[in-house]
C-alpha cells in the first residue's frame, strides 16, 4: 500500500488519512477502523506499520536525524472519531481530528442494533426453514 492523497473524509471503506508537512517533508498517516491497520509514510516510503485494536497507538521513526512520533487516539468510538498527532523531537507539530459519522443519525444506537438483530434472526430462520421445507417437498 502506498499513500493515497486527497482523501479528506474518513469512512469505513477508505479509512482515515492524515497529511502533515514538516518543512517540506510530507508525512502521511493511515488508520483503518475496519482492519485495525495503521501505516505511516514519509513521502512514498513506509516507515511504520502496525495492527491495533486499542484506543491509542504510537509510531516512532527517525528521518533526517530527527525523531518523529505519530500518535493515533480514539476520542469518541460512537462516531468513529480519531485524533492523529505528529511530534518531532518531543515537540508537538500538528494535530488533526476526523470522524466517519458526524451527524446523530449515523451514530451507534442500541435500539437500531437490536431491531436489526431481531429482523436478521427472523430472516435467517426463515431462509433455513424454507430451504429444508423445499428439500423435503422436492424429495432431494
Amino acid at each position: 500500500m502506498s499513500p493515497q492523497y486527497g482523501i479528506e473524509d474518513a469512512s469505513l471503506s477508505n479509512g482515515y488519512w492524515f497529511y502533515f508537512n514538516d518543512e517540506g517533508t510530507l508525512i502521511t498517516a493511515f488508520g483503518s477502523a475496519f482492519s485495525g491497520s495503521e501505516k505511516v509514510f514519509v513521502g512514498d516510503e513506509l516507515v511504520s506499520n502496525k495492527r491495533n485494536w486499542r484506543f491509542s497507538t504510537r509510531h516512532s521513526f527517525t528521518h533526517d536525524n530527527a525523531d518523529y512520533e505519530v500518535e493515533f487516539r480514539v476520542t469518541n468510538w460512537r462516531i468513529g472519531e480519531l485524533v492523529c498527532s505528529l511530534k518531532k523531537n518531543g515537540v508537538l507539530l500538528d494535530t488533526a481530528t476526523k470522524a466517519y459519522a458526524t451527524t446523530p443519525d449515523k451514530t451507534f444506537s442500541w435500539k437500531k442494533f437490536l431491531i436489526s438483530f431481531v429482523y436478521g434472526g427472523f430472516f435467517g430462520f426463515g431462509a433455513v426453514w424454507g430451504f429444508y421445507a423445499a428439500k423435503n417437498y422436492f424429495g432431494s
